[in-house]
């Protein structure tokens, strides 16, 4: 899957370019729409860019989608949602799938750290 993300994520990105500057023809303006296009945009970007200098991040799929998630967790903590209050209810679930997912990693990076040197 993560091999045709080069060519979704190119086409999220014009659609994200597009809805930004011709606000006229989408309609009235959706910020959890742009947030989602401005999210997986800039996650795109980020991911060329490692393709582009190493290849050894991204090798996994699995990897790649759960660090699409905490990219997608963490832009919308930053995100200036201007119109419309953050859902509680996503910001709880998703702050703490990403706690929990990011405590069991760290555990098991330090396990196999802590058998590689025995």
């Amino acid at each position: 899957m993560m091999n045709f993300f080069a060519s979704i994520g190119l086409v999220v990105v014009i659609m994200t370019i597009l809805y930004w500057l011709f606000p006229k023809y989408f309609g009235p303006k959706n910020e959890y729409l742009s947030y989602l296009l401005c999210s997986i945009s800039s996650f795109w970007v980020l991911y060329m860019l490692s393709r582009i200098w190493t290849d050894e991040l991204f090798n996994s799929p699995s990897l790649s989608f759960y660090l699409l998630f905490v990219w997608c967790t963490l832009s919308h903590l930053i995100y200036p949602f201007k119109k419309v209050k953050r859902n509680r209810d996503f910001t709880l679930i998703t702050v703490g799938f990403t706690s929990i997912s990011i405590f069991l990693a760290l555990l098991a990076w330090l396990l196999v750290n802590i058998t590689d040197t025995m």
